[in-house]
């Protein structure tokens, strides 16, 4: 079979479905969600199951050790670490990999190498060879979501060439990208402000025709899809534009929302969860709606430069690391599980949320988690806290992995689960045949 292949069939079976279907090729360009429904409907026609999209979530600072043992890394019976325990609630959804290193060696720098630089194969990083690959088959090949990512210019997660490629920290322009017809070329780019809200017709709007026309090609179970797929479109927006308003009350104006709310700014770096959160509902709304089939998020960046208002340590999150004096490891534990707690947010919502089939999207769904280094206070390598989720029957979930050996082996079993083994050359040395059922 070419290279190419399977990518090739999903393709044809992509026209095929929407030549029978009656949608124009001028609906499909001009509405990303009549693509998205598309390919839904050939994936369902085809009978496709199993592991179809993966988000990539990069978690700096590694975690804390304490009598020189990982306090993330769970026991073999899946008994959580203290700052892995806030996964309790989907624990049994996980695959954790102990005694997992970084490729090439952790520390800070080191956030290119968390998604497998691969400086042999045109220095991209393996989420980056996903995009060209899993990612042709979707409307948006990735998206690249951000947290405070860009404070301080310290680099990003993922490279194509010479080039870092840029993540969006501002929720409102991935969604009015993503969702407002404007095309899925850029990756990042800068911030929105409330002004542009407020002159900006709403995204439903600008797509009623295009939606009215897609309703009349379509069955009566997708029409229920459909609607409830823009419900949810319209609470995101109405809390997106809800908390972007503020200053001269102009998003206020345009949305009828109360002007009390968030306003994103590059500047303002006191609201942490609320940016992850949302970030993490765009991510589960855009894959719902076939967008998308490659996310990677960064919550902040190597320096950890972010602060948490709801949390007892109020400096920075490098300071509990490195600088929390007679509190010990207190703070920089309290941080860490906060992160955990993050990422079981993200779990949760893929896991209440229904794909086309009807079933959960977490079923067909890989998270990963990446980080840079393993002890964040001694910047090691060794038993650093990676770990994946979701995957329904495709991965043996609920278990410790151990003897995992450098994390890119993590990254070729993903490629396996996604069935780009053969389209995307490995750099590890294994394949985590445990992880797999």
């Amino acid at each position: 079979m070419k290279k190419n292949s399977i990518l090739d069939i999903k393709r044809r079976g992509f026209l095929k479905t929407v030549a029978h279907a009656g949608i124009s090729t001028n609906l499909l360009r001009a509405s990303s969600l009549a693509s998205g429904m598309m390919l839904g409907r050939s994936a369902l026609a085809a009978g496709e199951n199993g592991v179809k999209r993966v988000i990539f979530v990069y978690t700096p600072g590694g975690t804390p050790f304490e009598n020189g043992k990982s306090m993330f890394t769970p026991s073999s019976n899946l008994t959580l670490g203290k700052t892995s325990k806030a996964l309790e609630t989907v624990k049994n959804e996980c695959v954790f990999f102990d005694n997992a290193s970084v490729f090439e060696g952790g520390g800070h720098g080191s956030t290119i190498k968390c998604l497998g630089i691969d400086y042999s194969n045109g220095k991209k990083t393996y989420d980056v060879k996903l995009a060209e690959t899993l990612g042709t088959t979707s409307p948006f090949p990735q998206l690249l979501l951000g947290v405070q990512s860009g404070e301080g210019n310290h680099g990003y997660a993922s490279q194509s060439g010479e080039q870092e490629l840029t993540y969006q920290d501002d929720p409102n322009a991935t969604f009015r990208r993503v969702f407002g017809n404007s095309g899925g070329a850029a990756q990042g780019g800068g911030s929105s402000s409330s002004i542009d809200i407020a002159r900006s017709q709403s995204i439903l709007d600008v797509q009623k025709e295009e939606i009215a026309a897609l309703r009349s090609k379509l069955g009566a179970e997708e029409k229920i899809r459909l609607d409830t797929h823009l419900a949810s479109i319209e609470r995101l927006e109405q809390r997106l534009n809800a908390q972007s308003s503020g200053g001269g009350n102009t998003g206020a104006v345009a949305s009828g929302f109360n002007s009390s709310g968030f306003e994103f700014s590059p500047t303002d770096r006191t609201r942490f969860t609320q940016e992850s959160d949302l970030q993490a509902d765009l991510a589960v709304l855009a894959l719902q709606a076939n967008q998308t089939n490659v996310i990677s998020m960064m919550l902040g960046n190597h320096q950890c430069e972010f602060k948490v208002s709801s949390l007892d340590w109020q400096d920075k999150y490098h300071q509990s690391i490195h600088g929390a004096g007679e509190q010990g490891l207190k703070p920089f534990t309290e941080v860490r599980s906060y992160l955990s707690e993050r990422m079981a947010y993200l779990i949760t919502k893929l896991k209440d949320t229904k794909d086309d089939a009807g079933n959960s999207l977490l079923d067909s769904t890989l998270v990963v988690q990446v980080t840079d280094m393993a002890e964040g206070d001694k910047h090691t390598s060794n038993n650093a806290p990676f770990f994946m989720a979701g995957g329904g029957s495709a991965v043996r979930r609920g278990q410790v992995v151990s003897n995992t050996g450098e994390h890119i082996n993590i990254l070729d079993t993903v490629s396996e689960l996604l069935g780009m083994g053969g389209l995307i050359r490995p750099q590890g040395n294994k394949i985590l045949t445990d992880v797999i059922s």
